[in-house]
């Protein structure tokens, strides 16, 4: 069984508390997020976690090519829904870049 799981948002509440769980139950969890809402301090320390963006598809990429994960937890998102409203034509397209960057992946 390969254990190696791929947290993205991984420093924000939602994930923080993903990869918490997934390192109790013995996963060996990337935890990847670009600190634009979360806190490195959130990331559970038996994670490794990656300042990185979702976006980055040449990160991206390389993880994958690093890492044979067998889970994939795509929970990085801009979490603030004021900013989202005022926001939405930059937001909306990021978010949309992060998921393609995931399902493009071989």
């Amino acid at each position: 069984m390969n254990n190696k799981v791929l947290v993205t948002g991984a420093a924000g509440f939602i994930g923080s508390h993903v990869c918490d769980h997934l390192v109790n139950a013995g996963y060996n969890v990337i935890a990847l997020d670009d600190l634009s809402g979360g806190f490195e301090d959130n990331v559970n320390t038996a994670a490794t976690f990656i300042n990185g963006s979702i976006t980055n598809v040449d990160l991206v990429n390389q993880l994958f090519a690093s890492h044979r994960f067998e889970y994939v937890f795509h929970l990085a998102a801009y979490a603030a829904e004021a900013s989202a409203i005022l926001y939405a034509g930059l937001i909306i397209p990021i978010i949309l870049l992060a998921a393609s960057t995931l399902l493009m992946l071989p």
